[in-house]
């Protein structure tokens, strides 16, 4: 969220410098972010900060093929590589995003209706799902994303940087 809310103010009250300048001082600040959420991990979830330091890879990734992109001395093949590099870097992270987001939910789903589901669905099999699921969640995740939100590391807060 303060890293949203940095940057817009950066944009407002650059806007009397050059493209290229407001570029460059987003990328540092978006190192800067990157750097703290590193360090502090502000999210309770190990996958939500991955998460996190994904997105301001995909951002300053985006910025730093962007400054080349305005440029006017460059090629239109070569632009049009920026822009592909630039999508493709966007899509991986949206595919990351969605993956992940989607796993967590039917995790979260499958905890919470389980009486639904075990009454309606082969319940032994609904068991063992269960087990398997829970399995793959600490071997990938290391913690339950159920146990992880009941028992938050203290001092941490659930906001981005």
């Amino acid at each position: 969220l303060y890293r949203k809310l940095v940057m817009a103010t950066l944009i407002v009250f650059l806007q009397t410098l050059s493209k290229s300048m407001q570029g460059l001082v987003a990328m540092a600040c978006l190192l800067l972010f990157l750097h703290l959420q590193i360090k502090v991990q502000p999210f309770f979830t190990h996958i939500l900060n991955h998460m996190e330091v994904r997105s301001v890879l995909s951002s300053w990734v985006t910025i730093y093929f962007g400054l080349y992109y305005t440029q006017t001395s460059i090629s239109y093949s070569t632009k049009m590589l920026i822009a592909a590099l630039i999508i493709i870097c966007q899509l991986y992270f949206f595919a990351y995003w969605g993956f992940h987001t989607l796993f967590v939910l039917r995790h979260y789903l499958k905890r919470k209706y389980s009486s639904f589901f075990s009454r309606w669905c082969c319940p032994q099999r609904f068991i063992s799902y269960q087990s398997e699921l829970d399995k793959c969640m600490e071997k990938h995740h290391g913690v339950l994303y159920s146990e992880s939100f009941k028992h938050a590391r203290v001092g941490k807060k659930f906001s981005g940087i």
